[in-house]
This record gives structure tokens, sequence and C-alpha cells, in this order.
């Protein structure tokens, strides 16, 4: 019988402290929205990024990226995935274009300057419908990146200016 009930006072005492522990990890997770983990606040290694196309009232492909501002490290990846669900895009790739800072400073050394990602071309070439995993584009940001804030555009289907902020990262 006493064996039994410091079975049991044992699991008083550590259930609590297991509830208390998991709903901390849950608290200091990033950001997380279906498929998308924006990076935020800290930046990450790992970014992902949900871009949906749709039709809007017009018939006219539109774009909404999911999140409109993601943070990585130099030398992170960002894999974006496509859900296109238009049903007539302007065109069939979608181009996703070099990331430039909002305005450019001259004669700075240490002013951030638009760059190439690393290990993809940028571009879907062949969209295919909905979630089709074809749809997917992986990309590096390169370790020499100036950390800042820069902008990358959509291009082709359809059009959209989202936000890529670029930190230093690993206490580097």
């Amino acid at each position: 019988m006493r064996l039994e009930m410091r079975a049991v006072a044992g699991l008083a005492v550590a259930v609590p402290l297991l509830v208390v522990s998991v709903s901390c990890c849950k608290l200091c997770l990033p950001q997380t929205i279906g498929d998308v983990v924006s990076g935020e606040p800290n930046g990450s290694a790992l970014v992902k990024v949900l871009v949906t196309l749709k039709d809007d009232a017009e018939r006219n492909c539109t774009a909404q990226v999911d999140p409109p501002r993601v943070i990585v490290f130099r030398g992170s990846a960002i894999r974006w995935r496509v859900v296109n669900s238009c049903s007539r895009p302007s065109s069939s790739f979608l181009q996703f274009t070099r990331p430039t800072p909002p305005q450019a400073k001259d004669g700075d050394a240490e002013a951030p300057r638009p760059w190439d990602y690393r290990f993809c071309t940028g571009q879907i070439a062949n969209l295919y419908a909905e979630k089709d995993e074809r749809n997917v584009l992986f990309c590096e940001v390169p370790e020499t990146v100036v950390p800042g804030l820069y902008k990358y555009g959509l291009d082709g289907a359809a059009k959209k200016d989202p936000e890529i902020e670029v930190r230093k990262g690993g206490g580097k």
C-alpha cells in the first residue's frame, strides 16, 4: 500500500512539471502558421514561406505571401511552397527576383546591396495546379550578405513585393 501511495505522490509531482515544461517549449518555438515558419522574432536557419496564387474578383491571378516578411541568418535556407489556385495565370512561371535593399546607399562598403540566391535559379519554370510538390523552390542566403532589410519580388504568374530581413546570426 505504501509503495502505491509513493507512486501516486510521485506522479502528482511529475505531471504538473511535465505540463509546465511542454507549455514553455511551445512558447519558445518560432512562430508557426500552417506550413510557414517566419523566423520571427530572432531569425531562423530554415524559413518556410507559403505563396498562395488565387483569382481575384476580376479573375486576375494574385499572390498572397505568408508571412510577408521573414527573418533569416546569413547562410540560411528559404523554402517557398506555392499553392497555385489560379484559373488563368498570365504566365506559367513564377520568378523570385533578386533581394534589393529599399534604399541602396552609394559609397558605404557596409551598406546592404542586392544579392543573388545560392543553389537555385529563383524561378519555378512550370507552375502546376494546387499543392503539387513541383511547386517548391529551395534557396540559400549567401554568407556574404550584409545584414539588413531587403525586398524581393514575385514576377510572372502574379506580382508581389515581400520582405526578407537578414541578420548576422549564430553570434557572428
